[in-house]
């Protein structure tokens, strides 16, 4: 944990040149978002937007576009379509409305995105402050491998500004029991937590109090009960700016720039301990790292099947079993250390992966998502 009063100006190296490869990314006629393209880069920045000041700027709103112009990476900056429900709803974390999770579709638009560039999940990085770092925190736990700088960030939703959040929930209908509406909680169903950087300001009272320093206190509690866990790093600061002092761009440099770590998952004997691993494209790959000639890993479906999903796995050469339902074995067969599997039929789907019929420990990488 580091602290520093005010957020200096650090000597970095940024690329001055101006964003000539700059693409609107268009659904259904409505712009989504926009994305910086650099070949020479392997790394994807996803940039969030916070609440919405609609006397400044109607939606959607591209918060830190002119970093485009210093970032030499691909960038994508994602506005949150859930304040466009109306005319008046400033905050929505990225989470639509009831039984309309606008958190999966950023999620699958980030892993499209990734595969386009040929870039794997752990050089995945989202950028947000306030809610957009609350979002942050959230698409990182869900894209397996990835990792959040996270700037005065929410952590527990109704410990926010009670009008701005119960005029969420109002308006876009989520249960309170919701598990997206609380970021550990979201972890703790999930089964993993994901490489972190919150950078938090002491003079931002509320924050300071109520997410920061409880989080980092559950962080205590919990951490060494979830398997797979990545790098937590914490840095404090004094600014009487409070809530709005924020970095800009040469101060985030070194957290994007940041080296990352192995980003490894250890397999677990537990069907309960097993991260949830969600596929957003048709494009998922993953390697495996097994030690011994017929070391086995279990695949397992945790999504509920009908019939008709479960006959087209059988078909694919799944199986049933009694303990964990539908699954499948990734054997080691050869003298290769990583196999290499992909499954372009599970969009949609949530599986886990098992340590199984091993001596040796299992670990696998989610390369794409």
């Amino acid at each position: 944990m580091t602290e520093k009063r005010g957020l200096s100006t650090l000597d970095v190296n940024i690329d001055m040149s101006k964003t000539d490869n700059l693409h609107d990314v268009i659904d259904n006629n409505q712009l989504i978002a926009i994305k910086k393209i650099n070949s020479d880069s392997k790394k994807l920045i996803v940039m969030l937007n916070g609440a919405v000041n609609r006397t400044i700027s109607q939606p959607p709103v591209f918060q830190r576009k002119t970093w485009l112009d210093y970032l030499p990476y691909n960038v994508i900056i994602i506005p949150d379509k859930t304040v466009e429900i109306n005319d008046t709803l400033e905050l929505g974390w990225y989470l639509g409305e009831h039984n309309k999770e606008y958190i999966h579709e950023v999620a699958q638009l980030v892993a499209n995105t990734a595969n386009e560039l040929n870039i794997n999940n752990d050089s995945i990085v989202f950028y947000g402050s306030s809610g957009g770092g609350y979002a942050a925190i959230i698409l990182s736990t869900l894209i397996i491998g990835s990792s959040a700088i996270s700037i005065n960030p929410q952590i527990t939703l109704n410990k926010y500004i009670k009008r701005i959040f119960d005029k969420f929930m109002a308006d876009t209908g989520h249960n309170h029991k919701y598990s997206f509406l609380d970021a550990t909680l979201c972890m703790e169903t999930q089964k993993y937590i994901p490489r972190i950087t919150i950078i938090q300001n002491k003079n931002d009272h509320l924050h300071y109090k109520e997410h920061f320093k409880k989080f980092l206190h559950w962080y205590i509690d919990n951490s060494n009960k979830i398997s797979n866990l990545g790098d937590l790093t914490i840095n404090t600061f004094i600014d009487e700016k409070g809530h709005n002092a924020m970095p800009n761009v040469y101060e985030s440099m070194p957290y994007i720039d940041k080296k990352l770590s192995n980003s490894y998952l250890v397999a677990t004997k537990s069907k309960e301990t097993a991260p949830t691993i969600r596929i957003y494209t048709s494009s998922i790959s993953m390697t495996f790292k097994m030690v011994g000639i017929n070391d086995r890993a279990l695949i397992f479906i945790k999504s509920n099947l009908s019939e008709d999903d479960t006959k087209i796995l059988i078909s694919k050469g799944w199986m049933i079993s009694p303990k964990v339902g539908v699954c499948k074995y990734v054997t080691k067969s050869d003298n290769n250390e990583i196999i290499k599997i992909s499954f372009d039929y599970l969009l949609g789907f949530e599986i886990g992966i098992l340590h199984w019929q091993s001596d040796n420990n299992i670990e696998y990488k989610i390369l794409n998502q």
